[in-house]
């Protein structure tokens, strides 16, 4: 939610990697020790921060946005963080000046 230049609330829905098969469940068990994310803030291809978040949940506010060099739109990509293996894939999304 939200434009760049302005206070933007990221929400992404959590993936597992072990046990999610099953219906049974409201939400995917977490297979991993800790829930972690690693977040990356692009123009282009050039990253103009890295954050880390615990929850599926991201506020970026125009302060930081400022402060990172944000001038326009931006993307963010994020990715699970596993203690054994680092980063998953990342998954981007552009975020609208």
């Amino acid at each position: 939610q939200g434009r760049a230049g302005a206070n933007v609330l990221l929400r992404w829905i959590r993936r597992t990697r072990i046990e999610g098969d099953s219906w049974q469940q409201l939400e995917v068990p977490l297979g991993e020790d800790n829930e972690r994310y690693a977040l990356r803030i692009l123009n282009g291809a050039t990253i103009l921060a890295e954050y880390s978040a615990t929850t599926p949940v991201f506020p970026y506010s125009a302060t930081q946005q400022a402060s990172d060099g944000v001038t326009a739109g931006f993307s963010v990509a994020v990715a699970q963080v596993s203690a054994r293996f680092g980063p998953g894939p990342w998954k981007t999304l552009a975020v609208a000046p």
